[in-house]
């Protein structure tokens, strides 16, 4: 049989990975999906926030929340192909998530559109976000659409006002 290759399948095409995750996802058990906060980011919403995203300034790129990757994933196809091969060689892309399978789904989207040599330049980081031991690398960009629901946090002001997932993401 012949082998995929990026060539041969449209981003259109390999968006539809991460729709199967997320419908598996919903069948598997909503409720559940809902109390960790898992919401799909439509693509018409991270296509906005990719562009305010930009210019990248050299910075390393973080992706906290990145579920299967379709924030990360729209602002590198803003990129050339080569500028968005350059820029995870130059400064790495660093992705977050509590969800190994989802985290993984995202990092093999990359790989496959960008280059399997790029592997070492993607960091993998699985566990919940805002526990202390994770933290971000220096002079990084964030894009993230956190969690929206609530959480029993008392660290910090903020978590300890709003008890909410998103504004304890920004405010990290």
């Amino acid at each position: 049989g012949a082998e995929l290759s990026p060539k041969m399948l449209s981003k259109k095409e390999i968006d539809k990975w991460s729709d199967l995750y997320e419908q598996g996802l919903a069948y598997i058990n909503k409720i559940e999906k809902k109390e960790m906060g898992k919401y799909y980011t439509p693509v018409d919403v991270a296509q906005v926030m990719g562009k305010f995203f930009l210019p990248l300034d050299g910075q390393a790129l973080c992706d906290v929340g990145c579920g299967t990757g379709c924030l990360i994933l729209e602002v590198l196809n803003l990129l050339s192909k080569e500028e968005a091969r350059q820029y995870i060689r130059q400064h790495e892309l660093f992705l977050y998530d509590i969800d190994l399978l989802a985290a993984r789904i995202c990092q093999e989207q990359i790989l496959f559109l960008y280059g399997e040599d790029l592997k070492d330049y993607i960091h993998l980081n699985i566990g919940d976000f805002l526990q202390d031991t994770i933290i971000l690398p220096p002079n990084c960009k964030v894009i993230s659409n956190p969690p929206y629901c609530k959480i029993s946090l008392t660290r910090t002001i903020i978590k300890k006002k709003t008890k909410d997932w998103y504004a304890a993401f920004m405010e990290k």
